[in-house]
This record gives C-alpha cells, structure tokens and sequence, in this order.
C-alpha cells in the first residue's frame, strides 16, 4: 500500500469519524442538518394578531439512536441581538430567546419545554392540563447559540432518555410539538402553528411530526447526586455533619425507581425572603432535587391545594401550635422541633394504556 494511498484512507476515515458526530455549538455546520426536515410556517401570537413575522425563522430537526436535534435560524440584524445572560429557569428575561415544546406520546397530556436564549441561558418545564407550566423540573439536555451579522442559531440535543415515553414498535415516532421564538427588541413572540400559551387549549393543538423512532432507548441508566455539608454552632459550640444523597434509576423508557436517603435543604439554594402580612401562610416550593425531579405524576394543583406538600411531611402538626394552649398536653412531644425525612421512594411507571406510581417517605 502506497504512503499517499494510505493517507488518503486515514483522512476518509478521519472525516467520517467526525460526521458521525454532532458537534452541539450553534453553528449548524454538520451535514446532517443539509437533510434534516424543515418547519417554517410561524405566526406571530403576541401581539395576537397571527401576522407574518417581519423576519424569517426556520427550525430543521432529525432524530438518531441518542436523541432528537433541532437547529434554529432566527433572521435579524445583529444591532437588534440581544445575548444578557440570566440564571438557569427564569422564566421572564431580557433576551432573545428559542422555545420548544414536545409532547413525546402526542396524546396531549404532557408537553417538556426546552428553551435557550441568545445568552445561553437554559429553562425546561413541564407543562400539563393544557397550559399549566411547572418549573421544578430539571434535565439532561444540551443547546448553544452563535451570532452572525444578519442572524442567529440556536441548536439542540435532546437526549431519548430525557422523559418517560411509551414504547413504539414502528420505524417512526410520532411527536407533537411547538416551537417559540421571543424576538426581545420588538417585544414580539412568533410560533409554530400559531399557538399562544396563555390561551386554552394550547397542548392539545400541537402540530404533529414524525421522527426516525430508535430501536432501543437505552434508559437502563443510573445517575446518583451525594452531598455532604458540615455545621459547626460557635454560639452554642456544637457541630452537625450530614450526608445524603439521591439515586436516579432509569429502568426502561417507562419505569423509574428514585431513591433519596436523609435529604436536606442544605443541598439547594435558600428560599427568597418573603413578608407576608395577609392570614394565608406563604407557600414555598421544594427544591431538593428528589422532589423536583419525575415529580409530575404526584403534582395534582388546585387552588390554593396540593396533593403532595413535601415540605410538610416531618413538619409540626398544625394543631400543634404554640399558640394553641388547649392541646398543650397532648403536643409536648410535636412542640420541640420537625422531624427531618430519613428515606424517600419513588416508583413511576409508564405505558400506553395507563399511567401509576407510588410515593412513600419515612422518617425519624
């Protein structure tokens, strides 16, 4: 074999390697978005007027054995970007930004929300019962933006394991999904099919796609989140180590098992400080990422109700008040402090025809 034969069979070689993989910058420079399927008909939907947007917005998308892609083209003169950076999950930012939303069954149930702004600033939620979004919910999923001169890109990975799904035994999934795009400047936002999500129905409406189904969603998969935190008291000269964790099992495509042993707030950020001087208590979310996290099919809202309240399981009775001198007696032992949740189980499991779970706590 020749020496420049065999550099040319090492660079064949080379570039496919490199194709093979999708390289998630923003860019949208791989071949495989030359052939990916193309969705250009938005609206615009705030103002809700359903106008042709002044600037063109394209969205390609594919799918393979690790996830679904989809590559953004926002047309708009670089003067008018706006790139801020904001935490991850806020909702409201000053920034341009791209939205999906993908019910992964198309049976209106369920729709994830996955969206980046100009600021690669991430948010994911959850949104159920048309349009009533969750924010608690959190992923494993990948986007980057890049600026040009006349436009911007927005590119996504969203891995098949990122969500229950049912199992489909065809060569292609049927989705149903819309996208979203905040052009910040103009205080505008345009969609696909022309869809507002203050308005009801709004899931149900999503337009449907197909995409190429894998054969095997490989979500046999465990991700585990240890933590260890030390305090020590120099007012009363105690010190107080814990530890914990979280264990995330991902079964099939349609079973989970999570697992949270002694979790505690220490883990997570400290809650915003709030003054409230009205008779109804203020409610604060739990953050820990057990009960955040698969959390869906427990979150059953109302007005001013919450099927489960973690953050009341361990807590003081409310009959125990200190306030409340008749039950004196028979809350001696509840007066002294909440007992902290030593172990938390979850089980959720997923198909076509049904959907359960089971939910247990256990504490000290």
């Amino acid at each position: 074999m020749s020496p420049k034969f065999l550099k040319i069979l090492i660079c064949l070689v080379f570039s496919n390697f490199l194709g093979a993989s999708i390289t998630i910058d923003g860019k949208l420079s791989e071949p495989e978005w030359e052939n990916a399927q193309l969705v250009r008909d938005f609206l615009t939907v705030y103002p809700n007027d359903k106008s042709s947007p002044k600037y063109k917005t394209e969205v390609r998308f594919f799918s393979n054995e690790k996830g679904i892609y989809f590559g953004f083209l926002n047309e708009q003169p670089i003067e008018t970007q706006t790139p801020l950076k904001h935490p991850r999950d806020k909702w409201f930012v000053d920034a341009d930004r791209n939205l999906i939303m993908i019910d992964f069954d198309a049976n209106s149930n369920v729709g994830y929300e996955f969206s980046v702004t100009l600021g690669d600033t991430l948010r994911d939620a959850i949104w159920t019962n048309e349009n009533e979004k969750s924010g608690s919910w959190d992923a494993i999923w990948f986007a980057k933006t890049h600026q040009t001169e006349f436009a911007w890109y927005s590119e996504f990975f969203i891995p098949w394991e990122v969500a229950p799904m049912n199992v489909v035994a065809e060569k292609e999934r049927s989705i149903k999904v819309s996208f979203f795009r905040k052009h910040h400047s103009e205080n505008k936002f345009y969609n696909f099919p022309g869809l507002w999500s203050e308005q009801s129905p709004f899931l149900s409406k999503f337009s449907y796609l197909k995409v190429k189904n894998p054969e095997n969603i490989k979500s046999s998969r465990v991700d585990y989140f240890p933590y260890l935190s030390f305090t020590n008291n120099f007012e009363e000269n105690n010190r107080k180590i814990q530890y914990g964790g979280e264990i995330f099992w991902d079964i099939n495509s349609g079973s989970k098992l999570d697992i949270s042993i002694n979790p505690d707030f220490g883990q997570v950020e400290s809650d915003d400080l709030i003054v409230n001087f009205s008779a109804i208590e203020t409610f604060y979310k739990d953050k820990r990422p057990f009960f955040t996290e698969n959390q869906t099919l427990f979150e059953i809202t109302g007005w001013n109700l919450y099927f489960i309240n973690t953050r009341r399981i361990g807590a003081i009775p409310d009959k125990c008040s200190p306030t409340n001198e008749t039950l004196r007696g028979e809350c001696s032992n509840s007066l002294v402090d909440s007992s902290d949740i030593d172990l938390a189980l979850r089980y959720t499991q997923k198909s076509a025809e049904n959907e359960f779970g089971f939910f247990f706590c256990f504490r000290s």
